[in-house]
């Protein structure tokens, strides 16, 4: 049966499955066939554990025993003509102690279908998409004040009775807000078998301009199916407060721009050959803390090539001057320095490259 056979759409309608049986049941029903209902939101109001216990009940003049088997909230989705189809049931009667009919017998019984039609809300209907029921809504931020191009927790709390899956107001586009999808969270309650709760949805919101960004009030027009009568639930303004240079918001169909810097050109000059002296005394050069690299490879192409040894067998490298032509500057310009103008370790180590 249905407490509400012509209900507006987005009504709660409370279904129940009832079973009459005049002998009582030797076990648990099954139920064969659940019912039907196409073109309703459900939500079961009943217990998934519970223990089935019948009532007594006189049906013309007959005394019954009677279970509740289903009971469950349904929504209408559409107006028109909709119904809950029927279902079917198996059970196996008679007593346990019933010594005189000690044979069970097994049964199966089908139910009726049951119409229900779905009115449209009265005219003229409030523009947005109505809340059948009762809401309040409570919008609030993590904090207001932030710096440019940090992110913003904004969170609206939507709070009744009611279906409260149709509660999903998008936020408007603000100048210098980037607004993200945002996360839901339901949290469905059935006091006195009313559906209704708590639906939380959370978006963040980076401000890409420094300034104040004034978020409007949330409004959802509502209807009350008691009194036939619109309203509304909203929020309060809320004011978003920025500070720093604004952010650059990159745009998906362009390609990344391509940042790595080329490597330069090898500048060096060539060292001549008639530098070249194995077992010279200037192949050696000093490699103290006060010798740079600069120095070390002015020598000859011996020295620059114990210059290069000298860098790699020192953790921290060796000093380079950015001002020098020397033909190590090359690799120090080629390669990434350290901040205090020394050749890293990457660097030393891609000297073998």
């Amino acid at each position: 049966m249905v407490d509400e056979p012509n209900p507006y759409v987005g009504q709660q309608v409370t279904v129940t499955l009832y079973l009459y049986t005049r002998r009582p049941l030797r076990s648990a029903p099954q139920i064969v066939q659940e019912p039907t209902a196409d073109g309703f939101w459900v939500h079961d109001l009943l217990p998934p554990s519970r223990n089935l216990e019948a009532t007594r009940q006189v049906v013309g003049g007959q005394s019954f025993n009677v279970y509740v088997m289903r009971r469950f909230a349904a929504f209408p989705l559409r107006e028109g003509e909709l119904q809950i189809g029927a279902p079917r049931m198996a059970m196996d009667t008679g007593s346990l102690f019933d010594f005189f009919q000690p044979q069970q017998s097994r049964l199966e019984r089908a139910g009726v279908a049951v119409p229900v039609n779905a009115r449209a809300l009265p005219e003229p209907v409030p523009a947005g998409d109505v809340f059948v029921g009762d809401l309040t809504l409570e919008l609030s931020a993590d904090r207001t004040q932030v710096r440019t191009g940090d992110a913003i927790t904004l969170t609206l709390t939507a709070r009744g009775q009611g279906n409260l899956r149709d509660v999903r107001p998008e936020l408007p586009a603000v100048d210098g807000l980037r607004i993200l999808q945002p996360q839901i969270d339901d949290r469905i309650e059935q006091a006195n078998d009313v559906v209704g709760g708590t639906r939380t949805m959370e978006w963040l919101v980076v401000p890409e301009d420094p300034g104040n960004h004034q978020l409007p009030a949330i409004v959802i027009p509502t209807f009350d199916p008691a009194t036939g009568r619109y309203g509304q639930a909203s929020t309060a303004p809320l004011t978003l407060v920025s500070a720093g240079a604004s952010v650059a918001t990159p745009d998906p169909s362009e390609p990344a721009p391509d940042t790595a810097e080329p490597a330069p050109e090898d500048t060096a000059e060539p060292l001549p050959e008639d530098t070249v002296g194995e077992g010279s005394d200037d192949a050696t050069p000093d490699t103290g803390p006060g010798t740079t690299a600069i120095e070390a490879c002015e020598e000859s192409q011996a020295a620059y090539l114990a210059a290069v040894e000298a860098i790699k067998s020192q953790p921290e490298g060796l000093a380079c001057n950015d001002d020098s032509d020397c033909a190590l500057h090359s690799y120090c310009g080629k390669f990434q320095c350290g901040s205090n103008g020394a050749l890293s370790q990457n660097a030393i180590a891609a000297l073998d490259a």
